[in-house]
């Protein structure tokens, strides 16, 4: 049997928070039944409620990723202070704090799903 729904996700880079989901979509499909199914999609890709990251998070996020976890937060903040001067942080907690955040709210992608 053939679905009536397919979705597709094109990854721009490996997190889906900057993907985009491209559907195929039977045309007999009411307007509904796509709605309900992007949002089975979307779920899949984001996980349940989903926050946008503002741009200072999304930035801590990837810098994040691409240090070691040799660093100490008080290191790693101090290197994000020299990069990101215009998002300075004072104290490591809230660094430690502001960049775990981000790194959970970042989402894993799925490639493809049939509905």
């Amino acid at each position: 049997m053939l679905s009536s729904l397919v979705g597709q996700l094109r990854l721009r880079t490996q997190y889906s928070a900057v993907s985009r989901i491209t559907l195929a979509a039977d045309p007999a499909l009411s307007p509904r039944e796509v709605a309900e199914g992007y949002g089975r999609i979307r779920r899949q890709v984001l996980g349940g409620r989903h926050r946008y990251l503002t741009e200072k998070h999304l930035q801590i996020a990837l810098f994040t990723m691409k240090h070691s976890g040799d660093e100490t937060w008080a290191e790693q903040m101090s290197d994000w202070n020299r990069e990101h001067p215009q998002w300075p942080y004072n104290a490591p907690t809230n660094y430690a704090r502001d960049a775990s955040q981000a790194h959970r709210r970042m989402p894993h992608p799925t490639y493809s799903w049939v509905t």
